[in-house]
């Protein structure tokens, strides 16, 4: 008896396998990207260098290269190649960020931000700013789809940003 699968006949004695995830090209062997390490998978899918944070005495800023205008971005901080947050905005990545820089105390995860870059950036480590801007392609029946919106919640459970703390329980992961 033969046995049919993806459309080529396979002998009874042959060894059926599922065929292989996707896999990147990188420079050497083919990697898989869910075996890249987060900064590189995070580039892969369109992250690009936005700016650098430095501090002065007690005052935050953040030097942007590019994207400082561009609304509902996602934006990664990063140290070395750890990225230790990731965040969306749906003003523009420079209002954002400057949330950052001057905290009021009811805004938890921007008092936490700059407690943790102020620490950082004392001990004379980098830290980089990424940036996924939404460039409005992205439709579903019509509408448009926030990518920003759309990746935060996984990149964060998938990759888990120290600075993130635990993924949120109000979005389940859900597998294709």
């Amino acid at each position: 008896m033969l046995h049919r699968y993806s459309g080529h006949m396979a002998k009874p004695d042959m060894q059926l396998r599922k065929p292989a995830k996707p896999r990147l090209s990188t420079s050497g062997p083919l990697k898989r990207i869910e075996d890249l390490p987060p900064l590189e998978r995070l580039t892969k899918i369109g992250f690009v260098p936005a700016g650098t944070w430095s501090c002065e005495g007690d005052v935050l800023r953040v030097n942007f290269e590019a994207h400082s205008d561009a609304f509902n971005v996602l934006h990664a901080l990063v140290i070395g190649e750890e990225v230790m947050y990731i965040g969306k905005s749906t003003r523009t990545l420079a209002t954002r960020l400057d949330g950052y820089c001057k905290p009021s105390a009811s805004q938890l995860t921007n008092v936490k931000n700059n407690r943790n870059l102020k620490e950082v950036l004392k001990g004379g480590k980098r830290v980089d700013v990424y940036a996924l801007p939404d460039n409005g392609s992205l439709h579903y029946g019509g509408f448009h789809v926030n990518l920003a919106a759309g990746l935060e919640d996984s990149l964060i459970r998938t990759l888990r940003p120290k600075w993130n703390g635990a993924p949120s329980r109000a979005t389940p992961h859900v597998s294709a």
